[in-house]
């Protein structure tokens, strides 16, 4: 689980950097596949 959670550091400093819309839309996903995990 770290590790995931590591990837998703890099990633999102990576997204935020290069297209801050495109980020948005990435962690509306993520938000939501994560709502999906808990229920």
């Amino acid at each position: 689980m770290a590790s995931k959670e590591r990837l998703y550091e890099v990633w999102m400093l990576y997204c935020s950097k290069r297209d801050p819309d495109y980020f948005k839309k990435w962690l509306e996903i993520f938000i939501g596949t994560y709502e999906q995990c808990l229920d």
